[in-house]
């Protein structure tokens, strides 16, 4: 007999969304990408403003000598921790790049270069690109803040702007790149296999860009999105996955409801609680509505979400139910050794 964890695995190696292409729309039409909260796509599409920066060493950067180019302005201060931060991340993930097809500036903004002496700070740090200064007038004059990254492509095209940093946003503005200069594969087993590596946030944009293309492709992808916005914006995925599920058929329900429920309760880390307990009202529902109370994997993986948000009583008592069923039903021995594991972590807590 399969064991449950081996179970379980068959279970989230795909999310499906089915139905037909008109049904699905508003699952499929929010495409921007990149949903970690530092991401604008307002100016997509519009040619940057012209430029001419000037280097710590009077040379002069134009906007117009970019032209195949990908370029990334990014407008930092010494006295802004975030820009700090972000500048270094994007440092060391973007130096791969760096040659006659990529650019990175540093845009030194809002900040005097005596009193903040950002070349000793540029110089100290060992970064590998161009650093600009007395950039306020430009800076302003594109509503640009502490920190600011705009992706230009390289026919001088924005591709991207982040308005401030997140967790995700130096992997969200690598992946951009990523995608602008090597013009990866457009598919759904890209996506998916970006998905099985942990690379969440281009296995998401990857989605996305599937969507924009194909909608009845895109909809193959609703799982994939959501278990990779799991790690990128929770809450964004929990909205998500209830459209899902609002918009999944009669005959659909049952399936949608327990991938996505098993797909929560699969990811660790969560910061919400909250989203434990959603995850848990959908076991709650599969067990009223489509009688599941006798399901093994249903009691195990409510009881771990109930655990995860704190409930510990109705943990126990979905793991005394799961390891009930197990051993009625004669399940493996393996199965019954990680369920009495999992019983006794419980108490122990």
């Amino acid at each position: 007999m399969k064991t449950i964890k081996k179970i379980i695995l068959a279970i989230t190696l795909a999310l499906p969304l089915v139905g037909s292409a008109q049904e699905i729309a508003s699952v499929t039409k929010e495409t921007r990408g990149f949903y970690g909260g530092a991401y604008s796509e307002s100016n997509n599409g519009k040619p940057i403003k012209p430029f001419s920066m000037t280097t710590t060493d009077g040379k002069k950067i134009n906007s117009g000598d970019l032209k195949g180019k990908v370029v990334v302005l990014d407008f930092w201060s010494t006295w802004c921790a975030p820009c700090r931060d972000l500048t270094k991340q994007l440092n060391d993930s973007l130096a791969e790049y760096n040659g006659d097809k990529f650019l990175m500036i540093g845009v030194n903004y809002m900040e005097s270069v005596k009193k903040g002496n950002p070349l000793k700070y540029w110089q100290e740090k060992g970064y590998k690109f161009p650093m600009t200064i007395n950039n306020d007038a430009y800076g302003k004059s594109i509503g640009a803040g502490n920190p600011t990254i705009i992706v230009i492509d390289q026919e001088g095209i924005i591709r991207g702007r982040f308005d401030s940093y997140t967790d995700v946003a130096s992997t969200e503005i690598k992946t951009l790149v990523w995608a602008l200069m090597e013009k990866p594969e457009i598919s759904v087993e890209e996506a998916v296999m970006a998905g099985r590596n942990k690379e969440y946030v281009k296995a998401v944009y990857l989605a996305d860009q599937v969507m924009k293309k194909d909608t009845v492709q895109g909809r193959e992808l609703a799982g994939e999105k959501f278990s990779a916005l799991l790690h990128i914006s929770e809450w964004t995925a929990v909205e998500y996955i209830k459209q899902v599920i609002k918009e999944s058929k009669k005959e659909e329900l049952e399936q949608n409801l327990t991938n996505a429920a098993i797909s929560i309760a699969q990811t660790d880390g969560i910061q919400s609680g909250k989203i434990y307990l959603y995850a848990a009202e959908l076991f709650e529902k599969l067990i009223v509505d489509y009688k599941l109370g006798e399901n093994m994997v249903v009691q195990d993986q409510m009881g771990r979400c109930y655990f995860k948000a704190g409930e510990k009583q109705k943990a126990l008592a979905a793991a005394v139910k799961s390891l009930s069923i197990a051993e009625k039903d004669n399940e493996a021995p393996e199965t019954l050794k990680y369920l009495k594991g999992v019983l006794d972590n419980y108490k122990k807590s």
